[in-house]
């Protein structure tokens, strides 16, 4: 393992070999989704048209499933009430 300079600690094996993996979340699949529907617009294929749509499809439904999870987390947290266990 490499060491980050200056310091004694060593770098995670991700820093040490600089990928970075971005934070995905349901934003990040939607913008992806939108970009598929304009490569389709843009696109003289049939073929390739229908993977792009294809594909579009399946990032819009991560997109949805993601909201729900975090929906559901905010439901979850919300319904924690430190006084809860009491009554």
């Amino acid at each position: 393992m490499g060491f980050a300079k200056g310091d004694d600690q060593p770098l995670d094996k991700n820093e040490e070999f600089g990928s970075f993996e971005p934070h995905k979340d349901a934003d990040y699949y939607e913008n992806l989704a939108r970009e598929d529907r304009k490569k389709v617009a843009a696109c003289t294929d049939p073929n390739l048209s229908l993977y792009l749509r294809e594909v579009a499809i399946l990032h819009e439904r991560e997109a949805r499933k993601l909201r729900r999870e975090e929906r559901k987390g905010a439901r979850l947290e919300a319904s924690r009430r430190p006084w809860a266990k009491f009554r």
